[in-house]
């Protein structure tokens, strides 16, 4: 995964000379998570460093989500510490519906996401079907 997030990072510079901010997000608590990839030399010194940041949804609420604007993270709404309800979800669709008519992808995200996390009502499936196709 590391080297992933490596990978990535250096195309979109080299490509588009463009800064990225790598990180790793997790669902779930995960026993000390690596914030760095460190790659050595034969005699143990550091050849390079890559630094990322590590963040638990489960450690953000529904409202730090919101207040970073980035509307490609309102799928993960209902991952946060306070998402697991269903007005977050019926939030969360208006605000992309509302957004950009370019978000049926987010959309097409949330559609598999959302009822797995708890069974929504009918008003909400229906609102999620109508505005992911």
């Amino acid at each position: 995964m590391c080297q992933g997030l490596l990978e990535y990072n250096v195309r979109v510079l080299l490509e588009h000379h463009l800064p990225v901010w790598s990180c790793v997000m997790y669902i779930d608590k995960v026993p000390t998570p690596a914030t760095a990839l460190i790659s050595r030399r034969p005699d143990g010194q550091q050849a390079l460093r890559f630094d990322f940041q590590v963040i638990n949804l489960r450690e953000l609420s529904v409202d730090d989500l919101l207040a970073t604007g980035q509307v490609g993270l309102y799928p993960l709404l209902p991952l946060a510490r306070d998402g697991k309800r269903i007005e977050v979800v019926e939030r969360m669709i208006s605000e992309l519906v509302d957004h950009d008519n370019d978000n049926h992808d987010l959309l097409s995200v949330d559609h598999g996401l959302s009822p797995s996390l708890f069974y929504l009502t009918a008003s909400a499936c229906s609102l999620l079907a109508r505005n992911s196709s």
